[in-house]
């Protein structure tokens, strides 16, 4: 065993102050490739000065290694140092094997910036040069999801799915088709990935676009199951009273709808559609 093996060991064994120890011993023992391979795994679990400290140590042997600046760019991101992550990155050039990774990188933090032009122009250009990859083109429509151009998104997330990837990330992009066609006003669309969705694996915002499309689509009974289930579920979902009380008042079920909007108002009483 190395001792970055024995310093990963330990630390699953919840041993702080062993894997101290054998982290050292790693650093000034094993080879470079257990390194590298250390510093990855130890910033998957949240070690970010732990594997700074590797990658630093790596990069002053192989200052060619553009990889390596692109991670310590991905550590000072996380660790909101901007300019020094910028600041890596821009020492990639544009003939570099890391220079598309760079500028998803960099995409990903001018969007944390909320400069969502200058992350869409990074990932358009990382797409041109890569076109066919797929973290490519679900970070490009993640983006558009996010700036609500649906209508961007949708194209991209449906090459996905044609390329046989229903799931990036743990996203499930069947969903994410449905929220964002419901979003862009086309329910038939919508409701035909959304209800491919099992009810148990629906997230809170998932049911709730799910029942405001039923409710769209005058089908006031679905509605008013999914939006119940939602209240039952998880009641300070604010969204839900409105489009709740609606399709039981379509169903004059009207004590019912007064008295969703009563519970609604206990929940947001500064609500002016409520009120209303």
């Amino acid at each position: 065993m190395s001792y970055s093996e024995e310093a990963l060991d330990q630390l699953d064994r919840g041993q702080l102050d062993k894997f101290k120890k054998a982290y050292a011993s790693a650093l000034r023992h094993d080879d470079d490739d257990t390194l590298y391979n250390l510093a990855e795994e130890l910033y998957t679990l949240g070690f970010l000065n732990q594997s700074r400290r590797i990658y630093e140590k790596l990069l002053e042997r192989y200052p060619e290694e553009d990889d390596i600046r692109v991670n310590l760019a991905d550590i000072a991101i996380d660790e909101d140092k901007n300019d020094e992550a910028l600041d890596y990155l821009n020492q990639v050039s544009e003939d570099s094997e890391a220079y598309v990774r760079s500028l998803m990188v960099a995409a990903d933090l001018y969007q944390t910036q909320e400069l969502f032009e200058v992350s869409e122009q990074k990932l358009l250009q990382a797409q041109a040069l890569a076109p066919e990859e797929p973290a490519i083109i679900f970070a490009l429509a993640e983006l558009y999801f996010t700036m609500r151009e649906f209508t961007k998104a949708i194209p991209l997330y449906l090459d996905l799915i044609k390329q046989g990837v229903p799931e990036f990330s743990s996203v499930n992009l069947v969903e994410r088709i449905g929220v964002a066609y419901a979003n862009a006003g086309r329910f038939e669309q919508a409701i035909g990935y959304l209800k491919q969705v099992h009810s148990g694996d629906m997230t809170p915002d998932v049911k709730f676009e799910t029942g405001f499309t039923y409710l769209q689509l005058k089908d006031d009974k679905m509605a008013i199951q999914l939006l119940s289930e939602l209240k039952d579920s998880d009641p300070q979902y604010t969204s839900l009273y409105i489009p709740l009380g609606q399709a039981l008042v379509d169903e004059n079920r009207l004590d019912e709808a007064l008295t969703t909007l009563q519970e609604g108002l206990g929940v947001d009483q500064y609500n002016e559609k409520l009120w209303s």
